[in-house]
């Protein structure tokens, strides 16, 4: 459990990193940032939210409990949300570009 938060936590910092100035808190038009594609973006296209699942999987393994796997499930479902909205705004701003990318990617797990 440990290992899969310190994995998580160092996941999230990666991509904070390689995302730089790119980095925001939701969606905002006014926003004309380019497409960061290198590092964790390189095989999925939401690389932040796989990794907090991952430092939920590792809570889940410390503190098993139904509320602990419901927070798992409840994070699933909201991120789902999240990311049509980031992918229509994605989509608006880079268009073909951004096409392309969703194809050769995977949007919260690393398509190999």
């Amino acid at each position: 459990g440990y290992s899969a938060i310190a994995a998580g936590l160092a996941g999230t910092a990666w991509c904070h990193a390689v995302l730089g100035a790119s980095w925001r808190l939701g969606v905002r038009d006014q926003d004309r940032r380019v497409l960061v594609t290198p590092g964790p973006y390189r095989r999925m296209r939401h690389p932040i939210y796989f990794f907090q699942a991952v430092i939920l999987a590792g809570v889940c393994f410390l503190y098993p409990s139904w509320l602990s796997l419901g927070t798992i499930i409840l994070h699933q479902l909201l991120v789902r949300i999240k990311t049509r909205d980031e992918e229509r705004h994605l989509e608006a701003l880079h268009g073909p570009i951004y096409k392309e990318y969703k194809a050769r990617t995977g949007a919260l797990w690393p398509k190999v």
